[in-house]
């Protein structure tokens, strides 16, 4: 079951959850394919953002204890201070989502200190692996 937060429009729907995942990209569409490709068996919370001061105020209010974000979302200045967060609190993990390719995207995330990259469009089988490969989700 999941729980469904919109941080943009404050909506709430509550069904029980374990983690918190906040998926933060300009594109409305981005998000809900990510939403989509997540596997059925993942207990989450979602939280969306739309822009860095949303994405920002989630990961303050501890809605993201994992966060898929499209690096364009942020600017040279709020990448360094999510990644000094993500780095002090250890509270977050960072995914970086983008359209850029496979060798650079993961160049980036990377050097930024993203524990994964993902290529746009995002599909549940390049998703999956990833999920098992940080620790997100059990071997079968």
């Amino acid at each position: 079951m999941r729980r469904y937060t919109d941080i943009t429009k404050q909506v709430f729907l509550v069904i029980a959850m374990t983690s918190h995942v906040l998926i933060a990209d300009r594109n409305k569409s981005s998000r809900d394919a990510l939403i989509a490709a997540m596997p059925d068996c993942w207990q989450v919370n979602f939280a969306e953002a739309c822009c860095a001061s949303d994405a920002f105020a989630a990961c303050y209010a501890g809605h993201a204890q994992i966060m898929f974000v499209d690096p364009s979302l942020l600017s040279a200045a709020e990448s360094a201070e999510l990644m000094d967060r993500v780095q002090y609190s250890s509270m977050t993990s960072i995914i970086f989502v983008s359209d850029e390719t496979p060798e650079a995207g993961s160049r980036q995330a990377k050097a930024s200190g993203a524990i994964a990259y993902l290529q746009k469009p995002v599909l549940r089988e390049s998703l999956e692996p990833v999920l098992r490969g940080c620790g997100f989700l059990e071997n079968e």
